[in-house]
Formats: structure tokens, C-alpha cells, sequence
């Protein structure tokens, strides 16, 4: 692209020759740095990602989130493979991850699409290398022992024994990219049955699923670098015996790209996004990719505040909890009148309009959309022994009809703060469906995994809102502290 050749003009231009050469790498790595350059690295991989649609076409396209969204203008639904479930030697499953909505897609389309990137010096991220091949490896094996196989012990007259071990192998089999050493695929697949017996006693839904996977799923993989189809061999139109799980890695590994270039420039969008969403640039904020890198931050803060004021803000109840987040403005008549309701507001500013809410208590915490993680941290046992107070009130003898209780996360900047302090409040108060306790779960059973799953809980609710990853830290380090200072609790 032209932005792409004025780049490489500029490395040209540099002198290297003694202290030049220090100079001329600082000016690089501050220019890469830069917001406008990121944004030009993500406009550059999008146009990957819409040839590969277009070949595709009929097929839904879903982003893994969050990298995933940066890398087109829309998409059919979203979806969250973690790349640590798939990390070498800490294989992992989570009944809170298991996707089946991407399942359903493939199964009705015959395939998707699943767009994602990595910002380190390989092709694909983890998620598509290990962990979208265990869930495929998986739900096959789900499906099978869910249905498949007592279907075969009926039919067992008019089938003979291959044709069943065709069937039964097609079914099971793990399916895993080339680059896999074959000793990594063979400790795979040993995890595999556990896998599937924990999806199978977990209490999930899996009804609809086992009604309309009638193919096994299969993954796929492409990035930039790789040439699998063309307008003449499409998938698409082919009548495959599987349905596909197309990987679609957006980014071309950095090592084999010439000049300056981001690989992965979607990635951890809190250090460097200033509030700007996917969304929002890609419909009204394409023309910061074209800005000098000067100008990129304030105009794109100056965007975002804008398109703050001009909506109307948004507000989400977790789903089976007393929790409430929201950006739009507070109603202080219906908090007082309908609620026995407390406000944590997360603004960087305090708002005038709160002050009249004499009924309501409201406590500040002030971060804004900054990254004042300690901040957090200092404040976390003041914050849960607030929502302690809310969500479990003194009983009302009075005899009148108990009001609801609401504990109000609020911010008029980002609502990414108040959902890590959401999925903190549901780990100590709330069980897996998002019901109170009977009393407040202890430090001591508060565990990383615990606090990942009410995290993916919270974030299922609301993806296009990133729980920025330095609070997230924070907040499991807090828990640690209160571990080491209450080892009997």
C-alpha cells in the first residue's frame, strides 16, 4: 500500500553510521510503536482477510476474540479460543469455552471461518495450532458417544464391521496441523477421553448439537503466506465430508515480511487502542491509518469521545446476578424507588449528575480508561467489602416488601475496569449461573481458573469490551496477598 512504501522510503532515508545507527533503530521501533502504524499494519492484514471471505463467500466469519475483531469491518458472530488452553504440556479444557455456537455454524453452512492473529514470530496463534483441533478432536468424539454410536449398535444388521470402524474412526479422529511433532499429538491425544467425559457430565445443552452435526468437524488453516484455493477450487462448492473450521490467521509472519510491519497489531488493544473499538474504526475512524503519528492519538481520542457523546450509553444485568454495568446515564429515581441499590463509579472524572443521588450510596474509584492497576489493587478489599454490604443487606424486619438489590458498576469511560472488578465480585459472591451464594466463597477457594472462567462469563456478555490484561493480573495478585494473609480462612 502507498502508506507502506513511504515507510520503507523513511528506513531508507535514515543514515546509518555510528551513532545514526542507534538513532535510525529508536526511530523505527517509536514509529512502529505509534498508533497510526498500528492501525496501518491492521487496514494492511484486513485485506487478507476479505480475499479469503470473498473466496469463501457463504460461509459465516467469526472473530476469536479480542485480536480477532480488529481485522474486519464485520462479522457474522464472535467466539473465545484461548490460546493458553492449547499452550505445549498445559493442554486444557473449559466446560465455560466450548463454543458450540461456532460448531452450529459450520454444521449448518458446511463450514466457517475463524479469524485470529498472533503478535509473535510464527504463523498462527496457539488457539489455531492446538486448541480449535482439540475442540473439533472433542465435540466429534461428543457427538459420537452422545448419539452416533448407540445409533450404529441398533443399525449393526445393516452395516457390516468396516463400514462401522470407518465410521467410528472418521469420528474420533484428532486432527492436528503438519508443524505438530507427532510425540506432542500422541500426549494430545491421551488428554482427549477426559476431555469428552467432562463435556459429557458437565450438564451442558449438548441436544442440539448432536441434532445437526451430522458431519465431523474439521480444522483448517490459511494465512498470507500459504495458497490453498482459488475462485476455481473452493471449498465451498465442493460436497466435503466434513464441515470446516477454517483458520484464518490474518497476519504474515514478521521474519518473512520486508520493511515496517506489525505482526499481530490487533493484539492487547488496552496498551495501545486509547478507547478506540473495532467497531468504531472501522465505521468512522479508517482515515486515522492515513494521519501522521502526531496527530493519530488526540484525533482518535477526540473520535471516541465524540461517539461517546453522541450515544447514549449502554447498560448490561449479568445474566442471574444483581449486577449491573453501565456507561449510560444513571436514573436516580428508579435507583432509590426500585432498587436497594449501590453505585462503584469507575469514572476518571466525577460527574455532576451523580451529586444528586442523596438516596443512593456511591462510592469513586477513579481510573478511567488508564492502566492504574495499583490503583485497583489498593482499592480491591475496599470494593469487595462495599459489595459485600450490597449484595447480602441486613434483613428488613419492618415487615414492607424487600426492594431487589443492585450493585451499579458505572463508568463513563470504558466499562473494561468495571467488568474485571464484575468477574472478581461473581468469583467471592456467585456460583457458575451467576446465583448469590449462601455465603461469600472463601479466599482461600478463589483460584486462577475460577477467576478465567467468571472473567469468560463476564466478557460473553459483552466482547466488544476488552478486561484489560494489567488489571486482570492485578486483581489475581490481590487474591494471592489475601491467600497468604488468610491461609485458614
Amino acid at each position: 500500500s502507498r502508506m507502506f512504501v513511504e515507510n520503507l522510503t523513511m528506513a531508507a532515508d535514515l543514515q546509518f553510521g555510528g551513532s545514526s545507527v542507534w538513532k535510525g533503530k529508536k526511530a523505527v521501533k517509536q514509529q512502529e510503536a505509534s498508533l497510526s502504524f498500528r492501525l496501518r499494519s491492521i487496514v494492511y492484514d484486513a485485506a487478507y482477510v476479505a480475499h479469503v471471505r470473498r473466496l469463501l463467500k457463504g460461509w459465516p466469519m467469526i472473530a476469536n476474540l479480542r485480536c480477532g475483531l480488529w481485522y474486519a469491518a464485520g462479522f457474522d458472530d464472535t467466539c473465545y479460543f484461548k490460546s493458553t488452553d492449547g499452550h505445549v504440556n498445559q493442554w486444557q479444557w473449559s466446560i465455560q469455552r466450548l463454543n458450540l455456537h461456532v460448531a452450529l455454524h459450520a454444521a449448518r453452512s458446511g463450514g466457517c471461518l475463524l479469524v485470529d492473529s498472533t503478535r509473535r514470530g510464527k504463523q498462527y496463534p496457539d488457539s489455531f495450532s492446538r486448541t480449535v483441533p482439540i475442540w473439533c478432536c472433542v465435540l466429534n468424539r461428543v457427538v459420537y458417544e452422545h448419539s452416533l454410536k448407540r445409533m450404529l449398535v441398533s443399525d449393526e444388521a445393516s452395516s457390516s464391521a468396516v463400514d462401522r470402524q470407518e465410521i467410528a474412526q472418521m469420528w474420533n479422529q484428532l486432527s492436528m496441523p503438519p508443524w505438530i511433532s507427532e510425540m506432542e499429538c500422541s500426549e494430545v491425544e491421551k488428554r482427549i477421553p477426559g476431555f469428552v467425559e467432562r463435556t459429557l457430565t458437565s450438564g451442558a445443552d449438548l441436544t442440539t448439537l448432536c441434532e445437526l452435526v451430522k458431519k465431523p468437524l474439521r480444522p483448517m488453516w490459511t494465512n498470507p503466506c500459504s495458497q490453498i484455493w482459488d475462485e476455481s477450487n473452493s471449498p465451498v462448492h465442493q460436497d466435503l465430508p466434513f464441515s470446516a473450521v477454517v483458520c484464518v490467521s490474518a497476519s504474515f509472519q514478521r521474519d518473512g515480511h520486508p520493511g515496517l510491519y506489525i505482526q499481530g497489531a490487533g493484539d492487547d488493544e488496552e496498551s495501545w487502542a486509547h478507547g478506540l473499538q473495532p467497531s468504531l474504526f472501522w465505521s468512522h475512524g479508517q482515515f486515522l491509518a492515513d494521519v501522521d503519528s502526531d496527530e493519530c492519538v488526540e484525533l482518535c481520542e477526540k473520535l471516541v469521545q465524540d461517539h461517546r457523546d453522541l450515544t447514549s450509553g449502554e447498560c448490561y444485568q449479568l445474566d442471574g446476578s444483581p449486577i449491573v454495568l453501565q456507561t449510560r446515564e444513571l436514573d436516580p429515581h428508579q435507583l432509590s424507588t426500585c432498587y436497594r441499590a449501590v453505585v462503584l463509579d469507575f469514572s476518571s472524572k466525577a460527574h455532576q449528575d451523580l451529586a444528586p443521588l442523596a438516596s443512593v450510596p456511591i462510592h469513586r474509584f477513579p481510573v478511567g480508561t488508564s492502566q492504574k492497576t495499583m490503583r485497583i489493587a489498593r482499592s480491591m478489599l475496599a470494593i469487595l467489602d462495599i459489595c459485600q454490604k450490597c449484595l447480602r443487606p441486613p434483613v428488613d424486619d419492618g415487615g414492607g416488601p424487600s426492594l431487589p438489590v443492585r450493585l451499579v458498576l458505572y463508568s463513563r469511560d470504558s466499562l473494561g475496569p468495571a467488568m474485571c472488578v464484575a468477574y472478581a465480585v461473581l468469583a467471592v459472591h456467585c456460583d457458575g449461573t451467576g446465583k448469590l451464594l449462601p455465603k461469600p466463597r472463601p479466599y482461600t477457594e478463589i483460584t486462577k481458573q475460577l477467576l478465567a472462567d467468571m472473567n469468560m462469563r463476564v466478557i460473553s456478555q459483552i466482547p466488544q469490551v476488552q478486561t484489560p490484561l494489567t488489571i486482570r493480573k492485578s486483581i489475581w495478585k490481590f487474591f494471592l496477598v489475601q491467600q497468604a494473609a488468610h491461609p485458614r480462612e
